[in-house]
């Protein structure tokens, strides 16, 4: 049965590689519509938002297929190498005896004591009916073996799934587990040596540690993804805007208030009080374009208004290096390999 285990592991990371590949070529050919340039503190919050939204989706997307794939072996009791969920046997007369295989749940599980007060049936209790394994550490065991020979971080269920979800994963780090898998390998297996396998690295960070196996499948097995690395300029340049306008608030200057004052307190005749209002907002109307034209056109602020050229652009023209920054180390090691090959050979 353990090969099974490392089996159900290299598929679960090559589904979540793949459906990383295919989520990101989606990603980038989906488009960001827009009529009018953004100011870079709104595009920020918008792309963030975006970005936020894509992991949820292809995480989510993920761990309902794993569900699906759960539920499917689970009601359609197939039947599994190991004999773990039905007893098969040859009748007398060549026929098959098929039975739900009934097996004992333990209260008490200690090195000489093992006591049982009630049985579980894969048909019924499928949820609560593990088998804890044994590493055949010495050759010697027969019969009785002693409590350090029952690998109880791994499980056996009803399906190899359901066993592999509910199995911890503190053991990869742990040298004496991996020393005990080649001991056990030796004696059921004399005619070739066994694998050269390692455990994990434990001075590689991980944010799990000793869980159950269903943790990293929620998380697709990712240990860190790059969140954001939007560019405003790559944004700008593929809208290209072809005019900026602003309105440019502000206190009139003195000379706004002067030209009144004159017009009011100096006596002048109807047409100077005409006049000069007008010659007045000639003069600011001039200083208004004089500043327009001095006005930078790239990163506009939050009161420019900048109508695109293109308002339907690629994701991936403005939003560069969304990947995994890293898997779950049992994904990226030649020792899942190396178990999963030896596991084959069994």
């Amino acid at each position: 049965m353990g090969a099974s285990y490392f089996q159900l592991l290299a598929a679960f990371c090559s589904m979540a590689k793949i459906n990383i590949d295919d989520a990101q070529r989606v990603f980038n050919n989906t488009k960001f519509i827009n009529d009018r340039v953004l100011a870079p503190s709104f595009f920020l919050q918008k792309t963030q938002a975006i970005i936020d939204s894509f992991i949820n989706t292809t995480r989510n997307n993920f761990v309902r297929t794993f569900n699906w794939i759960h539920v499917a072996l689970i009601f359609s009791q197939y039947f599994n190498g190991g004999n773990i969920n039905f007893d098969i046997t040859l009748t007398s007369d060549d026929q098959l005896s098929i039975k739900f295989t009934n097996y004992q749940i333990y209260s008490v599980f200690a090195e000489g004591n093992f006591a049982s007060n009630d049985m579980c049936k894969c048909s019924v209790n499928y949820n609560v009916c593990f088998i804890i394994p044994l590493l055949y550490i010495n050759a010697s065991y027969y019969d009785e073996f002693p409590i350090t020979s029952f690998f109880q971080t791994v499980y056996i269920g009803c399906t190899p799934l359901l066993g592999f979800r509910n199995s911890k994963i503190g053991w990869w780090y742990n040298s004496t587990y991996l020393e005990y898998i080649k001991e056990t390998y030796s004696i059921v297996i004399k005619s070739q040596p066994p694998p050269d396998i390692k455990s994990l690295n434990a001075s590689i960070f991980t944010r799990f540690e000793n869980e159950k196996m269903l943790n990293l499948i929620d998380e697709m097995l990712l240990e860190t993804i790059i969140s954001n690395n939007t560019h405003f300029d790559q944004f700008y340049n593929e809208c290209l805007p072809r005019t900026c306008t602003y309105t440019n608030k502000q206190r009139r200057e003195i000379l706004a208030s002067l030209l009144p004052l004159i017009a009011i307190c100096g006596g002048l005749n109807k047409i100077f009080r005409i006049l000069i209002p007008l010659f007045g907002k000639l003069i600011f109307s001039c200083i208004d374009w004089w500043k327009r034209r001095h006005t930078r056109r790239n990163h506009p602020s939050d009161d420019i208004t900048c109508p695109c050229t293109h308002i339907s652009i690629p994701y991936d023209n403005f939003i560069n290096e969304l990947q995994v920054n890293a898997f779950h180390e049992a994904c990226t090691t030649n020792a899942i390999h190396d178990i999963l090959r030896a596991g084959n050979m069994i």
